[in-house]
C-alpha cells in the first residue's frame, strides 16, 4: 500500500505564528510559502510565509499584494535572506 508521503506534493508550513509587524526591519530567511484564499478578507489572497528568525522557524500571514507578487516571482530562489519593510501603506522585501 502507498504512503501519503509517496504521492503528496503539498507540505505543511512549520513554525510559530508571528504577526508581520513583529518582523519589520529584521533579517529573516524565507524557507517556504503558499498562497490561499484569505479567511479575513473576502476575495483576497493570503500569503503564508515560512521563515527563520534567529534560528527559529516561524510562519506569518499577509494579504500584501507586493509581498505576494515578490514571493511568487522569486520562488525559485528560496531559501533567501531578506528584510520586510513597511513603506507607506505597503510591505515589501528589501
Amino acid at each position: 500500500m502507498k504512503k501519503f508521503s509517496d504521492f503528496a506534493d503539498e507540505q505543511g508550513l512549520v513554525g510559530e505564528k508571528m504577526p508581520v509587524a513583529e518582523v519589520f526591519n529584521k533579517t529573516i530567511v524565507v524557507t517556504g510559502f503558499r498562497v490561499i484564499d484569505s479567511k479575513a478578507v473576502k476575495g483576497k489572497r493570503c500569503l503564508q510565509l515560512q521563515f527563520e528568525l534567529d534560528g527559529e522557524k516561524h510562519v506569518l500571514f499577509s494579504t500584501s499584494e507586493v509581498l505576494l507578487r515578490q514571493t511568487e516571482k522569486y520562488a525559485e530562489h528560496i531559501p533567501f535572506e531578506t528584510v520586510i519593510k513597511k513603506v507607506g501603506s505597503y510591505h515589501t522585501f528589501t
